[in-house]
């Protein structure tokens, strides 16, 4: 028996956080999650879902988001997302 693959609609899918609606770098000290301090060797990164900011490990799944552009069309891309959006 051949299984079925689900076929996902482009529309079921995320779409990703507007980059000027994330949490700005300055405002956060350390990560949303495990509250590690950001520094030289632990960089900031923002979660495409949530815009908050995590560090690497807390913010390690990457997942298919829709991006939408005005005036352009839509495009599909895998992102970062932190583990409370995923």
């Amino acid at each position: 028996d051949k299984k079925k693959r689900a076929s996902k609609n482009v529309y079921d899918l995320p779409v990703m956080l507007a980059e000027d609606k994330w949490v700005a770098d300055q405002l956060e000290t350390c990560c949303t999650l495990c509250e590690a301090a950001f520094g030289a060797f632990r960089r900031r990164h923002h979660c495409r879902l949530c815009g908050h900011l995590f560090c690497a490990d807390c913010a390690s799944n990457k997942i298919t988001l829709r991006q939408e552009r005005e005036g352009q069309p839509e495009i599909l891309t895998k992102q970062r997302v932190c583990h409370l959006c995923c």
